[in-house]
């Protein structure tokens, strides 16, 4: 009878371990599923926001080009410099060695 006693308390331990063995691997495999989840979500999230900050920025870039080119047909260009002709001589003298007169 006492060996009998002792079997069961045996074997109801051993269910017991295993139950508990068994949770805690579930339990670690259900917390690895979701951090990968959670990452994969973020990194979708993440990457569609920056895609759609970069169309942004293209689409920005282009219309300021358009403005730009807008800007040049409307105003011809003006030279930036204005050299009068004598200057001119004076500059190409120097260039080729000779003192201006």
């Amino acid at each position: 009878m006492a060996l009998d006693l002792t079997y069961e308390e045996w074997l109801h331990r051993v269910n017991k371990e295993g139950k508990n063995c068994l949770n805690y691997h579930t339990s670690v495999q259900n917390m690895m599923c979701q951090k990968e989840r959670e990452h994969m979500t973020n990194w979708g999230e993440k990457h569609v926001v920056q895609s759609t900050y970069t169309q942004q920025e293209k689409e920005a870039i282009v219309k300021r080009i358009a403005d730009l080119q807008q800007l040049a047909e409307r105003a011809p260009a003006q030279p930036v410099l204005k050299i009068y002709l004598p200057q001119w001589r004076q500059l190409e003298a120097i260039d080729q060695g000779n003192p201006p007169t």
